[in-house]
């Protein structure tokens, strides 16, 4: 072999030596840039996710990027680069942006296969069995106004909590009111919000924890600020004490789960607890996510236990998020009949209604929607319950008004007032599927109460109180041909009367009436002895919860 051979094969070696050193380097640099960057964003660690991929391949171009800038030019390249071709720096960074471009567009291409478009019957099934009983009333009693109705949603909720805070002097400038949920805690229904930091500073001046959270009481807006806990481990912590990166790194498998819906609950002993539901694509390589389970987390001393659905403790509310499941009903609405038809045609599509709410029923807590057909008029062909602990939905086919236009009914009559309806509360009430609102000022502050048919919204009850708008309800209804109560659900009140006297509501005639016994309020209707009695007069009332739908006077008509 000549000499210029071998000086031939030697320059070949050393230029192949210099490319392995050179993917190390680059190596060496994207495992660094990922670590730090999954650190602070804290990237699902699984091929499944877009954020395994993204990381990677900008950890890759950064590791091309910053080997360019120390990359010198040989004679060889530098000769090409003078008749126009591109300089060994320039060759490095490009092959960082190919790398770059490659891994994504590899990502974009497996995912499709696992979209709707290959999959329109697994993405309908996921929400899993649909249960249709046959009527709404046979799964939820009656209420009446003996019944007590939870009239803080969470938005009074945060106005309440809020302002009992800011009684408590120097800690409104250290924490503040966080997100409010709502819980079933020992059969009582409440809201509830953890005390946060205010900001990096403040947490570094608080390192023991913040103070508690704060409870409103769901029927009396009744507020409770509990201190003296030291919660540590919180979203709005830093660095370890972090409650996503804690859990992220402490937990089993928490890396390779999607984690959403950090909430702060109360067992029955009212202790606080995080709980955070765990997901998993089912569907191709990222579609289709499905609940694994929750991770319970004491804030106070970080210890982290993992639940599957069915294991989870019982005063554990919510084991599947709002968002989550009200997607996954929306696609089992969208595609029945295929993927092509949620979009061309949509023969049966149907979706949810815009709003939801958290509703109880027998000790149970459900997520409530409407459903309405894809044009999303003012109609709805049913409502759906979603128990937030098990998933399992309950349909009730029935036509009749959106929770939005049923608000706006209720606004209509109180328009001079300027009242704006809250999001309503399904219910049965004189075993009529009802709607329950609450009108608020613009301060925000609960001014009267309705009750709309879901049937027909053009029969709406109204009061300033919720005794006062059952009432009126009732007589909308013409509640004599609503309901034929029983001798056994009736109470009988005799007594003296002490005083009464007659009022207009909303354009029609009622009388109080006011006995020993307490105060009573009846509809014009349900006697002619009303506009006659008179104080000292003996009279039997008969009530209905507390509607009075019966009425004698006993000096006048005789026993």
């Amino acid at each position: 072999m000549s000499k210029k051979n071998r000086e031939s094969i030697i320059k070949k070696n050393k230029s192949t030596q210099m490319s392995l050193v050179q993917c190390v380097i680059v190596l060496v640099i994207a495992v660094i840039i990922f670590f730090t960057l999954n650190y602070l964003f804290l990237v699902k660690i699984s091929l499944r996710y877009f954020g395994t991929w993204f990381l990677t391949a900008i950890s890759l171009f950064f590791g091309f990027a910053i080997l360019s800038l120390f990359t010198k030019n040989d004679q060889y390249n530098e000769k090409f680069h003078q008749r126009g071709k591109y300089s060994k720096k320039v060759i490095v960074f490009i092959t960082g942006i190919i790398t770059f471009i490659s891994l994504i567009v590899i990502y974009l291409v497996i995912s499709l296969f696992g979209t709707p478009m290959f999959n329109a019957n697994a993405y309908h099934k996921l929400i899993g069995e649909i249960h249709e009983p046959i009527q709404f009333t046979n799964d939820f009693d009656a209420v009446n106004t003996s019944d007590n109705l939870p009239i803080v949603d969470t938005n009074l909720a945060a106005k309440l909590g809020d302002k009992e805070f800011g009684k408590h002097g120097s800690l409104g400038s250290e924490f503040h009111v966080g997100e409010f949920h709502d819980l079933n805690v020992a059969g009582n229904l409440v809201a509830v919000a953890p005390l946060e930091y205010n900001g990096f500073f403040k947490w570094n001046n608080n390192k023991a924890g913040t103070p508690g959270y704060v409870i409103v009481d769901k029927f009396t807006g009744d507020v409770e600020i509990v201190t003296g806990l030291n919660l540590k481990y919180m979203p709005s912590a830093y660095f370890g004490t972090d409650l996503h990166r804690h859990v992220y790194y402490k937990g089993d498998h928490a890396k390779q789960y999607e984690l959403i819906d950090f909430a702060l609950e109360l067992d029955d002993e009212m202790n606080p607890y995080w709980v955070i539901t765990a997901l998993k694509p089912t569907i191709g390589l990222s579609g289709g996510k499905q609940v694994m389970g929750v991770y319970v987390v004491n804030p106070k001393d970080g210890a982290i236990t993992f639940y599957k659905p069915q294991d989870a403790p019982a005063w554990v509310d919510t084991i599947y998020p709002k968002d989550f499941v009200l997607k996954q009903l929306n696609k089992w609405g969208a595609y029945g009949d295929g993927f092509l038809n949620s979009f061309i045609g949509q023969k049966n599509v149907l979706q949810t209604t815009e709003g939801s709410r958290r509703v109880f029923n027998n000790g149970h807590v459900y997520y409530y929607t409407g459903l309405t057909s894809a044009s999303a008029d003012e109609a709805t062909v049913g409502f759906v319950f979603i128990n937030t602990r098990t998933k399992q939905v309950t349909r009730y086919s029935m036509s009749g008004a959106t929770e939005t236009a049923a608000m706006e009914s209720a606004e209509g009559i109180v328009q001079n007032f300027g009242y704006k309806a809250t999001f309503p509360i399904p219910m049965n009430v004189y075993n009529n599927a009802t709607f329950f609102i609450t009108l608020k000022d613009n301060k925000g502050l609960i001014k009267q109460y309705a009750f709309v048919n879901v049937s027909d919204f053009s029969k709406v009850g109204i009061g300033d109180t919720i005794d006062k708008a059952y009432s009126d309800y009732g007589e909308k209804l013409n509640i004599e041909n609503v309901i034929d109560p029983s001798e056994d659900d009736l109470i009988e009140v005799r007594g003296i009367v002490k005083r009464i006297s007659m009022s207009v509501v909303n354009g029609e005639s009622q009388y109080e009436i006011f006995l020993d016994e307490g105060l009573y309020t009846a509809r014009y209707k349900v006697s002619a002895y009303l506009s006659i009695t008179e104080s000292g007069d003996e009279v039997i009332l008969k009530l209905l919860g507390d509607t009075v739908i019966s009425f004698k006077n006993v000096d006048l008509e005789g026993e």
